[in-house]
């Protein structure tokens, strides 16, 4: 009996040492190891009964803001009822951009979104991601590859590079989060010189956005308010079964509405406005950085796109 029940002690004390000291039992050999460590030990997240982190598992938007505000704000715990409301309610006091979805997995890009967010600045999409690149705040998922598509934006975020992406904020000597201003910053006032160079090289690289599924709240947001008008704009949503009809004629119809060709087009529902004409228009993306406003119309056997006009070169650099 005696012998059991020292070989029981030395079983727990394995198991003790395996999930603390040592990291847990599946991340041994996980480049996140002294990461994951570091965020357990200041009690930011915890990992499971079976002695594992899990760390190649995905985090929900909820989940992240709970792990970033549990690190700067020592009051802000979770809800008896509803636990991720009281991260929420400091999300929108700061004008965070959160899409309000908690059980959705968060995208890379929106983690930029938020966390340069924190940092006082109000950037969104390629803009947020260079943003952090040029300040050290991430470095993407190659070594030695600092650019945008190496950051993988669209990918979904792990609860590994979730404390990694705090951890790289914590490692900066930044003590405190800040609100997110209402308008879009630029970013030459909130880099140095050697940043902004960083920056600008890390736009240079992209190709821009060239599918719908880039565009996030943020950078919808972003991409409105670019270039006042004649026209007062009622942004809405266009039906289903208007939609697919709308963007087969704008890729139709592209050279037309827009006076030259493209290599990509992107029509986003959340880019439809309608004028006070009762025009319906899209706000298009076309060869990754420029924006053109052009018109929908129906001929009474198909829809086609009718001609419009630039409203910016370069959006991504305000041009």
């Amino acid at each position: 009996m005696k012998l059991f029940k020292k070989l029981i002690l030395a079983l727990l004390l394995v198991a003790f040492t395996t999930t603390t000291a040592f990291g847990f039992t599946d991340v041994q050999n996980h480049w996140s190891k002294d990461t994951v460590i570091w965020g357990t030990e200041k009690e930011i997240a915890k990992g499971f009964p079976d002695g594992t982190f899990k760390p190649d598992s995905t985090v929900t938007e909820s989940q992240f803001l709970a792990l970033l505000l549990r690190t700067f704000m020592d009051d802000v715990k979770d809800d008896a009822v509803t636990w991720y409301q009281p991260y929420y309610d400091v999300a929108h006091a700061n004008n965070y951009p959160v899409i309000d979805k908690y059980n959705a997995v968060i995208l890379r890009t929106q983690v930029a979104e938020i966390v340069s967010g924190t940092q006082g600045v109000n950037l969104s999409g390629d803009n947020a991601i260079a943003y952090l690149l040029a300040k050290g705040l991430a470095k993407g998922k190659i070594a030695d590859s600092v650019t945008l598509e190496n950051y993988y934006g669209q990918e979904g975020l792990t609860r590994a590079e979730a404390l990694q992406f705090i951890k790289n904020v914590v490692d900066k000597g930044i003590t405190e989060i800040k609100e997110r201003p209402f308008e879009p910053t630029n970013p030459a006032d909130v880099l140095t010189p050697e940043e902004k160079i960083k920056f600008d090289e890390i736009l240079n690289s992209s190709e821009g956005i060239t599918d719908v599924s880039q565009l996030t709240p943020a950078l919808v947001e972003t991409i409105k308010v670019q270039q006042e008008l004649q026209y007062t704009r009622r942004w809405t949503i266009p039906e289903d079964k208007y939609y697919s009809e709308h963007v087969k004629a704008i890729e139709r119809d592209l050279k037309y509405a827009t006076y030259e060709g493209a290599e990509t087009v992107v029509v986003s529902k959340d880019l439809f406005y309608v004028d006070d004409d009762n025009d319906k228009r899209y706000r298009i993306i076309v060869n990754g950085n420029e924006l053109w406003d052009v018109r929908v119309g129906h001929n009474g056997k198909t829809w086609i796109a009718l001609p419009g006009w630039k409203v910016s070169d370069n959006f991504n650099k305000g041009e």
